[in-house]
């Protein structure tokens, strides 16, 4: 079967009833040159790319694949035979998080931290835009280090934030990167993440909602608090938490919490510990 193709970003399908692995059903369009990236809804492959940052590994029936060439060119099909097929790995973590799909996407690599160290254990790695997860893909080990890859789905640019969900628990990263929904990067991202004050504010520029997510090791005393440019408490929050994940959702902070335009100041504490936020109301 003789597929054609544009240069660019092209939809196809596959037509056969045998799955096939991705290097074998593309091979005479990756003997050419041409080939950029291939990706569904949630897995890529780049042949320019090591193998343990290629999460597509085969093509299946039934299902449609973006493909993205440098030349005008057509490719054959080749038929499928059951000994070209690798054995897929399958992970046993399940993810917290459930994808929202949209019709287009970017990939991303990340080369995975926690506290300055490669991840130790099973663990996946979400992509968020505000609260919503756009990706995620477990975290995998190469000469040492750990990676990810990430097709984070959208249809506009959108800045995205990063969370790991390791032994049950979440860590927020200080990590964020632009996606550029249509193009193709080969950039590895430091995606860090630390088990100290682990804290997400998010919208950032707020509008309307405001989210303040957080995670403990240990029980321990939290207190939130949100002040104006003069000083005066808007909002507070003192609690004694378990060890967990939190999540805070201050509703209309114009209205209920008298937030107007401008710059405010969050201190969040730790027992001991304390770090300071900025928070923009628009």
């Amino acid at each position: 079967i003789t597929i054609c193709l544009s240069v660019g970003w092209n939809l196809i399908g596959y037509p056969f009833d045998t799955p096939n692995d991705v290097q074998t059903a593309l091979a005479s369009l990756i003997s050419s040159g041409c080939l950029e990236q291939v990706k569904s809804m949630t897995e890529s492959y780049d042949p320019d790319l090591p193998d343990f940052l290629n999460t597509l590994e085969t093509l299946e029936p039934g299902k449609g694949y973006f493909v993205n060439v440098s030349c005008d060119i057509c490719f054959e099909y080749p038929e499928p035979t059951a000994a070209a097929l690798k054995s897929a790995e399958t992970g046993s973590i399940q993810s917290p998080w459930s994808t929202r799909m949209y019709t287009q996407s970017m990939v991303h690599y990340g080369k995975v931290t926690l506290d300055g160290f490669p991840i130790n254990g099973d663990a996946v790695v979400g992509a968020f835009v505000n609260n919503e997860c756009r990706g995620q893909d477990v975290v995998k080990t190469a000469s040492g280090e750990t990676y990810t890859t990430l097709v984070i789905n959208g249809e506009e640019v959108e800045e995205v934030t990063f969370k790991l969900f390791l032994e049950g628990k979440v860590y927020t990263s200080t990590t964020s990167a632009m996606n550029n929904t249509g193009e193709v990067s080969r950039e590895l991202l430091s995606i860090e993440f630390g088990t100290e004050n682990n804290i997400s504010i998010f919208p950032n520029p707020v509008e309307e909602n405001l989210t303040i997510e957080y995670s403990l090791n240990s029980h321990s005393q939290v207190n939130i608090s949100i002040l104006d440019i003069l000083g005066r408490t808007v909002y507070n929050y003192q609690e004694m938490n378990d060890a967990g994940s939190y999540s805070i959702i201050l509703e209309d902070v114009k209205a209920n919490y008298n937030m107007t335009r401008g710059t405010y100041l969050m201190k969040f504490s730790i027992d001991e510990s304390l770090t300071t936020h900025k928070i923009l109301i628009q």
